[in-house]
């Protein structure tokens, strides 16, 4: 079993455990959670919790603790949503790859020219959002990409 997927099976199942805590009973007695760090792996979101209450039919135990921070992520942000921990570097726009500057396994910086795009007769560079080693090369010279198509992912 990958990496990834074995990641994906103990996040559900901490998942399922914590949509059956409320059945707890009181004269149990449970550590007091000082921090808690709750990801959203990739492809869910509060669709997907709304889902969980719906299937229970009781309130989940995280929408009793306060939030202290929130932050939505996206490819362009420099910032991952990954469970992986990786970047991934997407097509701003529809059109042809001229040029790829990097192969796997590559050091790059925050704003090194990872691939050429060629769009309404203009050339886009695309940039890496941050710092760090080219995890994968999505595509190859002269490929036709859609807005959002992986180009390269970062780790």
């Amino acid at each position: 079993m990958s990496k990834c997927k074995k990641l994906t099976a103990l996040f559900i199942a901490a998942l399922m455990l914590l949509s059956f805590a409320p059945m707890c009973t009181a004269a149990e007695q449970e550590p007091q959670i000082k921090n808690v760090i709750f990801m959203i792996g990739d492809g869910m979101g509060p669709n997907h919790l709304e889902w969980a209450k719906a299937a229970t039919g009781e309130s989940l135990v995280m929408d009793t603790m306060p939030v202290q921070g929130y932050r939505i992520t996206n490819s362009r942000s420099g910032v991952t949503d990954s469970a992986a921990g990786g970047t991934a570097i997407k097509a701003p726009m529809a059109g042809t790859i001229v040029k790829v500057n990097v192969t796997a396994g590559q050091s790059v910086k925050k704003g090194d020219v990872v691939a050429v795009l060629e769009a309404m007769k203009m050339e886009n560079e695309i940039f890496a959002p941050v710092d760090g080693v080219v995890a994968s090369v999505n595509v190859s010279k002269g490929a036709a990409v859609k807005a959002d198509d992986l180009i390269a992912s970062l780790n």
